[in-house]
């Protein structure tokens, strides 16, 4: 199975899920590029000091209020929007911690609340007339990503990096700058629309204020490249050869991530 969570398998999801973290939004902070990371992946595996619910608050009466909305008028937007925002923080509470790893673990409870809060938004997507909301697209984009390779379907996959990528977009048109066009690039390469990523990528570029952080920032993308072609060539090898168990870890040395990252945090966090 192409994303087992057992054995080897889960290992290999949470050197993804650290890759991910060093290679998007968060990595901009990290290399001191800048400051526009509000709602960048940094936030995926804790790295920013604001991420995360500390369980004080629950979320279940909003949420029942969303749904009480939708059962007599199911295509409102604003019932939509909030769904998909409360049902994400909802599985924010859940989220536990590998004490041994050091990483965030998505428990059942979390993946259901991230799935119902991207059903929500794509729905809303849909509802929606005007321009999406870009603070709730930046929680869709950690749903996103936070249950991307939680799956055996290489259709899955690619539909959630695809999610994941739209959500970006709509962060980078609300607040372009180098960290959102970064995530943009990088979710793009990793679903295979190298079009977008390539211009996104260009942007980032454009978009610092001097040249401090460029090789930086140009090893990242290079990195979400290269991460982005071995994606793709699994999922299409899956997609063509359902059977297949054992494959290879795509992501070797990209990008500085060592096989034993997975039991620290990335550096900076």
């Amino acid at each position: 199975m192409l994303f087992d969570i057992r054995g080897k398998r889960k290992r290999f999801i949470q050197v993804i899920y650290v890759f991910l973290a060093l290679l998007l939004g968060g990595g901009l902070v990290l290399f001191g590029i800048g400051g526009d990371a509000n709602g960048g992946l940094g936030d995926l595996l804790g790295i920013s000091s604001n991420s995360g619910s500390d369980g004080s608050t629950e979320f279940n009466d909003e949420v029942e209020a969303a749904e009480s909305r939708l059962a007599t008028d199911p295509e409102n937007p604003a019932a939509l929007l909030s769904l998909a925002r409360y049902s994400y923080l909802n599985g924010q509470q859940s989220l536990e911690v590998d004490e041994e790893q050091g990483t965030q673990v998505v428990t059942d409870e979390a993946r259901t609340d991230f799935e119902a809060s991207i059903d929500a938004w794509e729905r809303y997507l849909k509802a929606n007339k005007g321009q999406p909301d870009a603070s709730v697209a930046t929680l869709i984009f950690r749903a996103y990503t936070s249950v991307a390779f939680d799956s055996t379907s290489p259709v899955t996959i690619q539909r959630r990096l695809d999610g994941a990528q739209d959500a970006a977009a709509v962060i980078a048109a609300e607040r372009p700058g180098p960290t959102s066009f970064l995530d943009l690039a990088s979710l793009a390469y990793l679903a295979g629309d190298t079009k977008t990523a390539d211009k996104a990528a260009k942007q980032a570029l454009a978009a610092l204020p001097d040249d401090t952080g460029r090789p930086a920032l140009k090893s990242q993308l290079e990195s979400a490249e290269q991460q982005g072609k071995q994606i793709q060539k699994q999922l299409k090898q899956q997609a063509e050869n359902p059977d297949q168990n054992a494959l290879e870890d795509p992501l070797g040395t990209l990008g500085g991530a060592p096989a034993d990252a997975t039991g620290t945090s990335p550096p900076g966090g």
